[in-house]
Formats: C-alpha cells, structure tokens, sequence
C-alpha cells in the first residue's frame, strides 16, 4: 500500500464538516487496515510451503501493517487532512460512500492528488 508524500499544493484549508466525518472514522480506518492483516495472515497460515516461509510472509505482513499504520496515524490531524484523504483512498481504506460523505471541494482535491501520482 503506498503511503502519500504530500506537496505544498495539498496544504489547503479543511473544511469543518469534511473534519468532523474524518475524524468519526479513525477507529474505522485502523478496523479496516487490521481486518485485512488479519485475512492476509489467514491466507498465508493455509500456504503451502514450510513452516518457516510461513513465519516470514507474516512477519512481513506485520511489518508492513505497522508501517502503513505509523504512516497514517500522524496525519489525522486537521492540518493533514487532505493529505489523510489522499493517502486514505491510495491504499483502499476509505469506501466510496465515506469518500461521498465529504465535500465536492473536497472529493475534487483528493481524485486531482490521486490522478497526479
């Protein structure tokens, strides 16, 4: 999952409204990114191979959910909200119907940054 780097550009003023959705779905958006852990380290327990290749595909999927989970955690934060968003829908952890929720303004921002990387 790739994580945002952000541009001066991205620094823009966050709405109040868009903040207060935002906001609401921090358990949700860390549920999400430890419910697909969890799937992806159920599919490797049933892989074929070793024991030991086992271990290491889930040490990696724990270090790659630490990773992305100390990448986004920062950014929820009003300042680094757009940024949030940004990165939130790079790596699939916003639905489409929370990505709905926020302002047109908004949305546009966040597909213009996304169709930009």
């Amino acid at each position: 999952m790739p994580v945002s780097r952000h541009t001066p550009s991205m620094l823009v003023s966050f709405s109040e409204p868009d903040w207060r959705v935002l906001h609401a779905l921090e358990g949700s958006v860390f549920e999400r990114l430890d419910a697909r852990l969890l799937h992806d380290v159920q599919a490797a327990l049933q892989a074929s191979g070793s024991s030991a290749s086992r271990v290491a595909s889930i040490d990696t999927l724990l270090r790659e959910r630490n990773r992305v989970g100390s990448a986004i955690a920062p950014l929820f934060r009003r300042s680094k909200a757009l940024i949030l968003v940004v990165t939130l829908r790079r790596a699939a952890l916003l639905t489409d119907e929370e990505f709905g929720s926020l302002s047109q303004a908004t949305r546009e921002a966040v597909l213009r940054a996304v169709s930009v990387s």
